[in-house]
C-alpha cells in the first residue's frame, strides 16, 4: 500500500498504480462501477474499473491532476463552462443509451480535477451516481457542492446548461437539495465526520435557489 484515504487505498498492483476503494454499502460499489464503465465506453474517461468484491472496486490512479482554484474568478468562470459542457455530454449520451440520465450527485470541490497537461476536466468519486429521469440532482449537487459559496456562478452554470432559467423548476431542484442533504448527512455520520458545515451548505443552497427563482 502506498497511501489511503477515507474509502480508498492506493497500491502498486501488477506494475500499475491502482486505487482500491472499499465501501460499507455495496450499492456504492455498484454505482461507481456502472458509471465508470459507461464513461469508459463513451471514451470520456477510462480508469479500467473492476469489482474486486461486493464491497471493493479498483481503478487506475489518475496522475498529474490538480484541483481548480475556484477562489479565482477567471478560473471559476472557465471551470463553470467546462462543467456545464461535461454534464451536458454525460446526460445526453446516457439518455441516448438508457432513456435515463446518469447523474454524479457529489459534485464537491474534492471531486473535480483538471489534467495538468491538457486542462481536461476530470470528475471522480461516482459512488453516489444514479440513473435518473431528470438532471436536477446534479444541479442540486452543484448548489450544495462546488459553487455553494458562489451563487452567481451556480446560477450562470444552470443558465448556460439549460439555455434559459425560465425552463428550470426550482422547486424540484429544492426537493433534490433536501434529498442529497439527507444522504450526505447519513454518510458523514456513518464515517464520524462533522455535519455542521453541511447545515451551512443547505442554508446557502436555499439562498441560491431563491436567487434563481427571482
Amino acid at each position: 500500500m502506498i497511501t489511503r484515504g477515507k474509502h480508498a487505498e492506493i497500491r502498486l498492483y501488477e506494475k500499475q498504480i491502482r486505487i482500491f476503494k472499499t465501501y460499507k454499502d455495496s450499492l456504492y460499489v455498484d454505482n461507481e462501477h456502472f458509471a465508470l464503465s459507461f464513461l469508459a465506453s463513451q471514451k470520456i474517461m477510462n480508469l479500467h474499473p473492476k469489482k474486486e468484491s461486493a464491497h471493493t472496486i479498483s481503478m487506475d490512479w489518475i496522475k498529474e491532476t490538480i484541483q481548480p482554484d475556484i477562489s479565482n474568478y477567471k478560473t471559476r468562470g472557465h471551470l463553470r463552462s467546462q462543467l456545464s459542457a461535461y454534464l451536458k455530454e454525460l446526460h445526453q449520451l446516457s439518455f441516448e443509451k438508457y432513456g435515463q440520465y446518469i447523474t454524479h450527485e457529489d459534485i464537491f470541490p474534492d471531486n473535480v480535477l483538471k489534467c495538468c497537461n491538457t486542462d481536461k476536466l476530470i470528475i471522480i468519486d461516482w459512488g453516489l451516481s444514479k440513473k435518473r429521469d431528470n438532471v436536477y440532482p446534479d444541479f442540486a449537487s452543484i448548489i450544495m457542492g462546488i459553487f455553494n459559496e458562489y451563487p452567481e456562478d451556480a446560477a450562470e452554470l444552470i443558465t448556460e446548461y439549460s439555455g434559459n432559467l425560465s425552463n428550470i423548476d426550482c422547486e424540484l431542484i429544492l426537493r433534490y437539495v433536501y434529498e442529497l442533504y439527507e444522504e450526505y448527512k447519513n454518510i458523514r455520520k456513518s464515517n464520524n465526520v462533522e455535519i455542521k458545515s453541511l447545515d451551512s451548505r443547505l442554508k446557502q443552497a436555499i439562498n441560491i435557489l431563491n436567487l434563481l427563482s427571482g
